[in-house]
């Protein structure tokens, strides 16, 4: 797991790996930190319009990706239903 270094320049932060600095942007530095199962759970919050959050199925597909690329297979299972009821 890197290091977080947070630096004062807008929405941008670097993560120090054991070799290379990666900027990255903060809506993305969830999928570094958060569990599979949990980006998982988000994706379906999205999905359904849960806990607090507009339906939204974008939101949903960019969050069961970055379950699914953790190897979340339930997320690989949305994708793939999403991805069929869209044709």
């Amino acid at each position: 797991m890197p290091d977080v270094v947070t630096i004062s320049s807008g929405s941008r932060i670097i993560l120090k790996g054991t070799s290379d600095l990666y900027l990255v942007n903060k809506e993305k530095i969830s999928f570094f930190f958060t569990s599979a199962d949990d980006l998982y759970m988000t994706g379906w919050e999205y999905e359904n319009g849960m806990s607090g959050k507009r339906k939204d199925m974008d939101k949903a597909t960019e969050f069961y990706q970055m379950a699914a690329d953790k190897g979340n297979s339930d997320a690989k299972e949305a994708l793939r239903r999403l991805n069929y009821s869209r044709r």
